[in-house]
């Protein structure tokens, strides 16, 4: 219950700036003709900071990326209603650039990975933290690069799955579940710079947040890497393990805390060595 009164106040707090900013009274609500990746570009193409976009429910299959530096929300007509498969190659399906005027968010999306080896989604740029909830992440075994690349300061991710599916009835010996990258957390403040760890974090925006979400059979979950700082609590880790990055990196994970996470190892066929590989940075 605490934790939930943590969030929405934040979320409030999120709208309350929202609404001070100006032009924020006139946002509009935009809807895709469907959700194929074209469409989603159009109307990407088609709003303004402030703005949000509302992928229609259904299935589709992208050959290709979609890209946007507006500063919106881009989610799915409801949770689970929609469905995009990676057909892509290398491509980065969702590659988004943060602004410092309104705070981007990603929600209701599914992800699966048809033949694509590349990425489903990127953040990366300067400015408000953004926000990602109830989205799915397929990953299959070393197939794609990484589930999410989440390259800037801060943010919260929350009711969000990061699965495998892959041969999970497979017997002894066989690769059960993935050990692809899930989410890597790479940037945020200078690694040298002071503890942002607790209630040191004053503003709520240097720490990655994910709360009340699952990692299941996957591997790097998450991989804090760069000067990453994560805080992950009401999780769920189901044969699943995750990671702090050494000397490695260019600068190795900086930070990370947990706080009442379930761990739980249901399947013995998968091999899972450790639930968390603290290589660097300070923890609790």
């Amino acid at each position: 219950m605490k934790q939930e009164i943590r969030r929405s106040s934040f979320l409030i707090v999120c709208a309350s700036v929202l609404l001070l900013c100006p032009g924020a009274a006139a946002a509009a609500t935009i809807e895709t003709a469907d959700c194929s990746q074209a469409a989603v570009q159009t109307a990407i193409d088609s709003a303004a900071d402030g703005d949000t976009v509302i992928i229609v429910n259904g299935s589709c299959s992208w050959t290709g990326g979609v890209s946007t530096d507006r500063q919106i929300t881009l989610q799915g007509e409801s949770v689970d209603g929609v469905t995009i498969t990676h057909e892509g190659g290398a491509a980065t399906l969702l590659d988004v650039t943060i602004g410092t005027v309104f705070r981007t968010t990603i929600a209701n999306l599914r992800f699966m990975p048809g033949s694509g080896t590349g990425v489903y989604v990127e953040l990366h740029g300067t400015g408000l933290a953004p926000l990602m909830h109830d989205c799915n992440f397929n990953i299959p075994n070393f197939q794609l690069d990484r589930a999410v690349k989440w390259e800037v300061t801060g943010g919260v991710i929350w009711s969000t799955t990061f699965e495998s599916t892959e041969n999970l009835d497979g017997e002894c010996g066989t690769q059960v579940g993935s050990d692809s990258g899930s989410l890597l957390v790479r940037g945020g403040p200078p690694w040298d710079t002071v503890s942002t760890l607790g209630t040191l974090d004053t503003t709520g925006e240097m720490n990655v947040y994910i709360e009340d979400s699952v990692f299941s059979y996957v591997g790097q979950a998450p991989d804090v890497d760069s000067d990453g700082r994560v805080v992950i609590r009401h999780c769920q880790f189901i044969g699943a393990s995750g990671t702090t990055h050494g000397p490695t990196s260019v600068a190795g994970g900086r930070q990370f805390e947990f706080y009442d996470n379930e761990f739980s190892y249901p399947n013995p066929n998968r091999n899972l060595n450790r639930y968390f590989w603290f290589r660097a940075g300070t923890g609790v």
